[in-house]
Order: structure tokens, then sequence, then C-alpha cells
């Protein structure tokens, strides 16, 4: 055994000494933002390049190859920012940074919720899937971005759970971050003893007042792993939910979230509708990006 904990050992030492700028290849599972023209990147799993010496979902006949090699799929514990104003590469792409401070009583957790809150210059950080540690009691951090800080904003004051991969969006006007959906599993909530659970339930936090509520959906589904997007449309706005998945049986069984099905919440109504998409149509996905623009005199809106 002692050889194959050498080199365990040197694999982890390896990756301890990888630069976050000049050697990742590709990210994923990651949560970003973008405020004041800075988007944010936090959390997730990253590989390193050379890719083909770092490989991902590595499948060989010796365990201890095989363990050694998913150890160069590492915890991201970095927090980033690309510069959008600028793109000194020539090619189109923001620089990217990794000068922001981030201490270890800060998780970096995987399919979390960061929402934006361009007025106060901060966003705040809640819920996903813990790798190197065990979940514990839910907390909502936030990030100072003036003065490079981040705060425990503690728990909330109400049986909110703590959910990954949900369909979630901040909404700087309002100040209110939200998530739709989302897992409830052992990564994700402390004490949690049963197997991943999706929920149904629409999440509200206001920033300003730091109140948190849980409303209805769409329906009674579970579901998860969907994107959503806010329009600055009717009185206060519109969430846009798609694509994902749901377990309308309330167990194991799982089925894709049609992305021709649209769910529309009206926040000002409090109301959900539903709305079907044609045209060309793409595949069922889930865990994907979405993001949304529009017009200045918002007479038309992108997805």
């Amino acid at each position: 055994m002692l050889p194959a904990l050498c080199l365990l050992a040197f694999f982890v030492s390896l990756s301890c000494q990888k630069d976050p700028l000049n050697d990742f290849c590709r990210r994923h599972g990651h949560q970003s933002v973008v405020v004041d023209d800075r988007l944010y990147l936090d959390g997730g799993f990253v590989n390193w390049n050379p890719i083909a010496q770092n490989v991902l979902n590595y499948t060989s006949k010796s365990s201890i190859i095989s363990l050694v090699l998913r150890l160069t799929q590492i915890v991201d514990t970095w927090l980033l920012y690309n510069d959008l104003r600028t793109s000194p590469l020539g090619i189109g792409s923001p620089e990217l940074h990794a000068d922001l401070s981030k201490n270890g009583t800060i998780p970096s957790v995987s399919g979390g919720m960061l929402w934006g809150d361009e007025v106060n210059k901060r966003f705040y950080l809640y819920g996903g899937n813990y790798h190197d540690i065990a979940p514990e009691i839910p907390e909502l951090f936030s990030y100072d971005i003036i003065y490079d800080q981040w705060e425990s904003f503690g728990p909330p004051q109400k049986a909110i759970s703590s959910v990954s991969w949900a369909g979630s969006v901040g909404v700087s006007d309002l100040g209110r971050g939200y998530a739709l959906g989302g897992w409830i599993s052992n990564e994700s909530m402390a004490g949690w003893t049963g197997g991943p659970i999706a929920i149904s339930t629409l999440l509200e936090y206001k920033m300003d007042s730091g109140q948190w509520t849980n409303s209805t959906g769409p329906d009674n589904t579970p579901r998860a792993e969907g994107a959503m997007v806010y329009l600055p449309a009717s009185a206060s706005g519109i969430l846009v939910y798609f694509g994902g998945i749901k377990t309308p049986f309330n167990n194991s069984t799982i089925e894709p979230s049609p992305m021709n099905l649209i769910y529309l919440y009206d926040i000002a109504g409090s109301r959900w509708y539903t709305q079907r998409a044609s045209g060309n149509v793409p595949q069922d996905r889930r865990r994907f990006c979405a993001g949304a623009s529009w017009a200045n005199d918002h007479s038309s809106y992108n997805m």
C-alpha cells in the first residue's frame, strides 16, 4: 500500500500547485453571476491541462489508477472573475483574474445559487453540493465586492431547504433572489439520510430585509436542473423557467422537462403561466446555462 499512498500524495500535491489561470482546461458545475460588467465564477470543478493527462470520468481495471486520475478533477476553491469591459487578448475573450479573497470558512460547492446585487455591490451564495466536507446547517454567504470580503448572514429564519441544481436567478432591480426546484441530498442538506429528492417549490430571498419565502411552483411536480432567467416585463418583471428534469412520481423515476414547455411567473401577481414554444426546439437538456437580453425600449426579449 505504501507505493500507492505515495502516488496518491504526489497527485494531490501536484493538483495543489496548479495555477487557476494558466493551467486550467475546463470548468463545470460552478456558480456564476454578472455585477457591474464583471462575470464572477465561484466553486464547481476544474480539470487541468493537458486534458489527456487530467481526464474526467476515467474508467480503469485498476482501482488505484482510477482513483488517482479522478483526483485531477478537483473542487475549484477560487473566486474568479472576467472583466467584460476589456479584451486584452485580442480574440474577444475578457481576461480572467484570480486575485479575489475566499478563505476556508466559505464553502466551495457545485450547483449552488449565486444572486447578484448591483445596488449594494455584492452577491449571495446559498445551497449547492458540498464535496470536500459534509454539509452543515444551511447558511447564506455574501461577498462584498467593494471591500473584497466574505460574510456569513447565518441560516434562514424559516425551514428553508438547502438544495442544489435549482433553476435560480438574482434580480438586482427588485433586490431579490429566486430558485425553483432543486435536489435535496446528503451533499446539500445536513443530517439528510435518504436518497436525493427533488422539490417543487419556489424559493425567494429579499436582500434588503433578509426575509425568506417558500411558495408553490407552477405545479406540484418536483423538478431540478433547469434554467431560470428574469425579464423586466409587466409590473414587476417575469421569471422564465425551462428545461431540466422532473420526478412526477415522487420516486427515483426521472423524466426530461421538454424544452418547448416554458413556465412563466408573474412576480407582481404571484401567478404561474405555461407557454408552449414552437420553431426549432432544442433537444432536452439539464444542468445547462441560460441568459437573457432585451431591446432598450423593452419591445423584444431574447433568451
